[in-house]
């Protein structure tokens, strides 16, 4: 009986067409020039590869395909933050996306006039002095400000109370807000810094663009808020201040360009000018 190391074993390939065969049986590898190959043949083009025929020219590749477009919804303004990308970079007269987009809330106890302020700056035709509870509305207005073009998204909310719990949706996205209060109301008054102190907590910061509002200034004979205690407000929670009356449409247009004021002052600052002359500093 021959030794085991005396046996000439086949060098087989598991788990192929040639499994079993001897390797001198097997055939030859086709040669480049074989006519075989070369003629056109459906199949064969599939199953070989171009590096290998040259008939296979570039131009009987199939074409590529173009990429697939993805699509993402990036917030700008207007993300999961409350702050938005800064706009230095992109202000201008007409910008090639479009207006800058500014989303701020108009808040305040009930019945103080936000409803009524919002309706005479967006549409003065459509303003009555008629009064119903406002749950939420939202408004939309291009406006022009210092040459860049804005596309404002109001939203005019439901009035709070002092122990209510704050809407986080309030503070999302949004990029000021609109503090309003009635002069002939003080409870209304003092829900001013309470809104201010809910906002400042959920959005954890340590302030916001804000423009405090006393509205209903046509009914001076029940005034019970002076001039100089709101600006004293304002000042203490350094925001903007300004009286006005939407049944009066006086100074209603001021209260927002106020507000886009001081928005600008933190989303897309006027650069500093420099100083003339020779000295860099």
């Amino acid at each position: 009986m021959p030794s085991p190391r005396s046996i000439n074993l086949p060098l087989i390939v598991p788990h192929t067409p040639s499994y079993r065969q001897h390797p001198k049986s097997l055939p030859e590898p086709p040669s480049p020039d074989d006519p075989a190959i070369t003629r056109p043949n459906y199949f064969s083009a599939l199953s070989i590869s171009p590096h290998c025929n040259p008939a296979l020219s570039s131009r009987s590749r199939a074409p590529r395909l173009p990429p697939v477009a993805v699509y993402s919804d990036s917030p700008t303004l207007e993300s999961d933050s409350f702050f938005s990308p800064s706009d230095s970079e992109t202000m201008s007269s007409t910008s090639a996306s479009g207006p800058l987009k500014r989303k701020v809330v108009i808040m305040g106890s009930t019945s103080v006039g936000k409803t009524s302020l919002t309706q005479q700056y967006i549409a003065p035709p459509t303003y009555t002095a008629s009064y119903y509870p406002t749950i939420e509305d939202t408004s939309h207005k291009i406006v022009k400000h210092k040459g860049v073009e804005y596309d404002m998204e109001i939203i005019d909310s439901a009035g709070l109370e002092e122990y209510s719990l704050f809407p986080g949706k309030y503070a999302v996205g949004v990029h000021g807000y609109m503090l309003v209060y009635s002069i002939a109301s003080r409870q209304s008054f003092d829900m001013v810094p309470t809104i201010y102190d809910k906002i400042l907590d959920y959005a954890g910061l340590e302030s916001v663009p804000l423009v405090i509002v006393g509205q209903k200034t046509d009914l001076r004979d029940q005034r019970s808020i002076t001039k100089d205690e709101g600006e004293a407000l304002a000042k203490k929670l350094h925001a903007g201040y300004v009286e006005s009356s939407a049944k009066d449409n006086n100074n209603v247009g001021v209260a927002f360009e106020m507000l886009l004021n001081e928005m600008q002052k933190v989303y897309n600052p006027e650069p500093e000018k420099k100083k003339s002359g020779w000295w860099p500093f």
